[in-house]
């Protein structure tokens, strides 16, 4: 959803979209597990996240079953209106006076590495969902024990974004990026029932029925995201950053080149992050440690 008109567009749009709308499509950092649990598993704001194992049984489930994401939607999901311009600031004071919220940085990075800071602003989209598409999914994957109601689909589910911040630190061990901004806020169609869709997210992810009726009643799904990952991938696993579960992803594809390629996702309250680290200097170890240096802008 998010475009920027700079040169280095196209990485901050797959960062600053994917978490930002995180409400809709979270799961677009690990395609290994995109399913069509990104849209049960919709939440008002998002506050807390909870990381959970898929395993590779049930991922090479969900292949076989080619399941469709783009029949899940009656039309498009679109942008609505035209966002304005981004907008460059020299100071992470002057982006949260132009954000609107504080903006952290972290107080350690690899030597000789300059920064540049763009605010992303605000944008809005929405999506309305084929009930009936959903249900044949289901019952696709063999799961009979849900109920979704016609409510879900009978008006387009829309996303509110706020501005995102990106900053850019560049240099010789090679580039990061962090993004920060708050979860949208997600508005779903009257008499939508979250409790249900999260159970059938729950469901798709190869919980028993048993189990999936005790974490649903233990999640409020009016601001908890349920982020799976695949549990036997060492380029996709859970770590802490500032004591909060978080998730690092690795492309490994670059790695016999030299290169490497990072990104770790944590939440703090409404507050998202995602730091992403680029060039032969800078590993997954780098990263959370960079990341672990990002104050927390409460205190």
């Amino acid at each position: 959803m998010i475009r920027s008109t700079t040169t280095s567009a196209p990485k901050r749009t797959l960062g600053a979209g994917l978490i930002a709308a995180g409400a809709i499509a979270v799961l677009l950092a690990c395609p290994q597990v995109r399913t069509s649990a990104d849209l049960f598993l919709l939440s008002l704001r998002i506050q807390n996240v909870v990381f959970m194992p898929i395993t590779s049984t049930r991922l090479q489930e969900l292949r076989d079953a080619h399941i469709d994401p783009s029949t899940l939607f009656i039309g498009t999901p679109r942008e609505i209106g035209q966002p304005a311009p981004p907008q460059n600031a020299a100071t992470p004071d002057d982006a949260a006076r132009i954000s609107g919220f504080d903006v952290v940085e972290p107080s350690s990075l690899p030597d000789r590495m300059d920064s540049r800071i763009e605010i992303l602003a605000p944008r809005a989209g929405e999506a309305q969902v084929d009930v009936d598409s959903v249900r044949q999914d289901l019952s696709t994957l063999g799961i009979d024990d849900v109920s979704i109601p016609d409510a879900f689909g009978a008006s387009p589910i829309k996303v509110d974004i706020g501005p995102t911040v990106v900053t850019d630190f560049s240099g010789e061990p090679g580039r990061m990026n962090l993004l920060e901004g708050e979860s949208p806020n997600v508005t779903m169609p009257p008499g939508t029932d979250l409790a249900e869709l999260g159970r059938a997210g729950l469901r798709v992810l190869g919980m028993t029925p048993d189990r999936a009726d005790a974490l649903s009643e233990q999640i409020d799904w009016r601001s908890t995201l349920v982020v799976p990952f695949p549990k036997d991938m060492n380029s996709i696993r859970q770590v802490e950053v500032g004591g909060q579960p978080a998730l690092l992803v690795g492309n490994m594809s670059r790695h016999d080149s030299g290169g490497h390629d990072w990104a770790i996702y944590w939440q703090r309250g409404v507050r998202f992050f995602v730091l992403e680290g680029h060039g032969p200097g800078i590993d997954d170890g780098a990263l959370v440690q960079v990341a672990n240096s990002i104050s927390d802008p409460d205190r």
